[in-house]
């Protein structure tokens, strides 16, 4: 695959939020004033090293949605717990930030902001719910933020 393809491909990811219901029990409650969050930091590879028992619990949804990576590492993991404007950060490999904004609730569905080196995008997820955030290659694998809303 073609170093401009792959770019496009994640850029395209970067932009289409996969919404899906998995439970998540680790993750507290929210209120109409704050909301708790669990954040996986994965970098997907082509490598064919599989998937380490960390993201045991992902295997089938980053194999079926990511399919073209062979690979993926658990970066880190947080629990964050946002008022609603508040903008927290995460880091991510080469030096890089990305910022997570907790914008409101309407009918029952989380609204957040998601910023990434390269763009921002706004999403609407229900409690918990996971979805997958595609972003931009770094120098270590290609960035999946794995959100789980609760």
């Amino acid at each position: 695959m073609s170093t401009y393809f792959h770019s496009l491909l994640i850029a395209v990811l970067s932009l289409f939020i996969f919404g899906l219901m998995l439970s998540s029990p680790s993750i507290v409650s929210a209120n109409e004033e704050n909301m708790a969050v669990e954040v996986e930091v994965i970098l997907a590879k082509e490598d064919h090293s599989g998937i380490p028992s960390d993201l045991s619990s992902l295997r089938v949804r980053l194999t079926q949605q990511f399919s073209q990576f062979t690979g993926f590492i658990l970066e880190s993991r947080q629990e964050l717990i946002l008022e609603i404007g508040q903008v927290r950060t995460i880091p991510i490999p080469d030096g890089m930030l990305v910022s997570i904004e907790y914008l409101g609730e309407n009918n029952g569905q989380f609204l957040l902001r998601i910023q990434l080196p390269g763009g921002s995008t706004d999403v609407s997820a229900p409690s918990g719910g996971l979805f997958f955030v595609g972003g931009p290659e770094l120098s270590v694998g290609t960035l999946i933020l794995a959100i789980h809303p609760g």
